[in-house]
């Protein structure tokens, strides 16, 4: 693979900015080419390696959205991808789809931490407000074998208690006793 080649010659000799624009220029020019998601995925770390993360995610999930997984050294191109964009993406949402997409059964058995999969997807599911995902979530975790998460001081601590709380009986609430419209208004 000559491109690939090429691309670690420039990468040796410091120059990121000429890797990057050979790599993304022959995706763009030789759009048959099939490896051309590793081409892209390639230029993805670069930015990431120089610190221009956005740029990194840009072109981590084009892999994921334009291109056809491939092996290279024995690892899928997509579950690589996945896993950095729950790592950089900054939006919770988008980070929803992507662990869904990681613990779907298409990398069944080859996501190493299933437990940490899971607590992070239910803390994403919380930043969004969706409490009934985040509890499904948090119960995905608490049946795993997978209970420390790295960070995260008592992981199985922090789901169980949300759980047991969420799925209380809300016997303990007065309906109708919210704030009313217009109050302290004079």
């Amino acid at each position: 693979m000559l491109i690939q080649q090429v691309a670690h010659n420039l990468a040796n000799a410091g120059r990121s900015e000429a890797e990057i624009l050979l790599l993304t220029t022959h995706a763009a020019s030789e759009p048959a080419d099939p490896f051309n998601g590793y081409y892209l995925l390639m230029a993805a770390q670069v930015y990431e390696e120089i610190g221009e993360i956005p740029l990194a995610v840009h072109y981590y999930a084009r892999v994921l959205k334009n291109h056809p997984d491939l092996i290279v050294k024995g690892e899928s191109v997509h579950l690589y991808c996945l896993q950095r964009l729950v790592e950089l993406e900054n939006r919770a949402q988008e980070r929803i789809g992507y662990y869904k997409e990681l613990s779907s059964p298409r990398f069944s058995g080859q996501v190493e931490h299933p437990g940490t999969l899971y607590f992070r997807l239910a803390q994403s599911y919380e930043q969004v407000g969706n409490w009934e995902q985040a509890i499904k979530a948090y119960n995905l975790f608490l049946g795993t074998a997978d209970l420390e998460v790295p960070g995260v001081t008592n992981a199985s601590r922090v789901a169980a208690e949300g759980v047991p709380l969420h799925c209380a009986r809300r016997t303990w609430t007065v309906p109708g006793r919210g704030p009313r419209v217009g109050a302290g208004r004079d």
